[in-house]
């Protein structure tokens, strides 16, 4: 998984850069290898320059605003205004935007927590609409592009399409082997670091190659003309040939990628490995919170309110401890579910008091003694706290 995001977040970010380089030689606007290289370079380091700057500037906007909504609105805009910037100074945009997001991601645990909630929210809804408008705007293209091939026979497409489409699958899992293997073979220190991927798990690997949105665009960005002012040559058949291979893998590698992951007994213990650093973790940051109550306590006058919530929160700290352990232990599948631990009843428990609160409350606005906004924030508060217990 961290191969396969990896690749999509800057092996697309360079193949772009590349992508651009030659659609500016194959316009007329770059000639010989010299200046292809030179387009290049320029485009990579403009774009890595413009991300850090505007990275670090969007950093200290956002530690600088109060308001998650403003946050958010800041977050939706940086992307479009940092490419522009990139390609007004022939840098790569795309470059640019994956070396800002690098950026903002890391400060993104710093940020409130207000506008984590809010910024996943959006932009899980924002990913889906572009997505889904990418895809239908393109899509709405196809007939003219079919229309646009007349006197191409069909035989010779037909040869094209499957000679493309079997390329892309080649090409990938040579690329996909050959890069599993020779960092390894490299350097001692892989491989005394990490375990040696097994065939079953490479293989894996190179199928899951699927084509999307980003191969669709890259096409439709294919000029009309070359700046000659003639028509950019085989221009509808790059089009077709992109639809081809795109869904051609979403339909081979995604109807096949299940069946052959449970054929190939391909395993990990991905999830339990993550459970045991998570229970330890969140030990170590309930000892943590513990140690600052003892402090606060020690540090105010006693009282008996103080005292009263100071025993909730420690029952509510030792909870949060046990939770991580719940989970490790539901991972395990030596464990019998059918001993219920007490973090598990609590859970439980506390979900059906909170499903209670949302019909009472639902009832209360129904017969009109509270209004939908009043509704609204107090369903939030027991939404938080439902989401905090089902990432228990």
């Amino acid at each position: 998984m961290t191969l396969l995001g990896g690749e999509s977040l800057l092996n697309d970010a360079t193949a772009l850069t590349v992508y651009k380089v030659a659609l500016a030689a194959a316009i007329g606007a770059a000639t010989g290898w010299g200046m292809g290289l030179a387009t290049f370079v320029l485009a990579a380091v403009g774009g890595v320059a413009v991300g850090v700057v505007f990275g670090a500037l969007i950093v200290i906007i956002r530690d600088r605003l109060t308001d998650p909504l403003v946050e958010s609105a800041v977050g939706l805009v940086a992307p479009f205004v940092i490419y522009l910037v990139a390609e007004e100074v022939h840098g790569s945009g795309v470059l640019a935007v994956v070396v800002a997001a690098l950026i903002l991601g890391q400060r993104f645990t710093r940020a409130h927590y207000a506008t984590r909630l809010e910024d996943q929210a959006v932009w899980r809804a924002v990913q889906l609409v572009l997505e889904s408008l990418a895809f239908l705007l393109i899509g709405l293209q196809l007939p003219t592009v079919v229309q646009n091939m007349h006197g191409v026979r069909f035989s010779t497409l037909t040869v094209a399409s499957v000679a493309v489409f079997i390329t892309a699958l080649l090409v990938r899992a040579l690329w996909v082997v050959t890069f599993s293997y020779l960092p390894r073979m490299l350097s001692a220190r892989i491989r005394q670091r990490e375990p040696a991927p097994t065939p079953g798990a490479v293989f894996i690997l190179a199928w899951a190659g699927m084509r999307g949105v980003v191969s669709l665009a890259a096409a439709f960005g294919v000029p009309l003309t070359t700046l000659a002012g003639q028509g950019f040559p085989g221009r509808p058949q790059l089009v077709f040939l992109t639809f081809v291979v795109v869904v051609g893998t979403l339909l081979l590698h995604g109807l096949t990628l299940p069946w052959l992951i449970r054929r190939l007994g391909v395993r990990t213990d991905e999830d339990r490995s993550d459970a045991i650093a998570a229970a330890a973790a969140q030990d170590k940051a309930a000892l943590a919170a513990a140690d600052r109550l003892d402090e606060v306590l020690a540090a105010s006058e006693p009282s008996p309110a103080s005292e009263r919530a100071a025993a909730a929160l420690r029952t509510w700290n030792t909870r949060r401890r046990n939770a991580a352990r719940e989970r490790l232990r539901r991972l395990d599948p030596g464990n019998d579910d059918s001993d219920e631990t007490a973090a598990a009843a609590f859970r439980r428990l506390r979900l059906e008091m909170l499903a209670a609160e949302r019909a009472a409350l639902i009832y209360e606005r129904d017969i009109g003694r509270i209004d939908d906004q009043v509704l609204r924030t107090l369903l939030h508060g027991l939404d938080l706290e439902e989401a905090t217990l089902n990432l228990d």
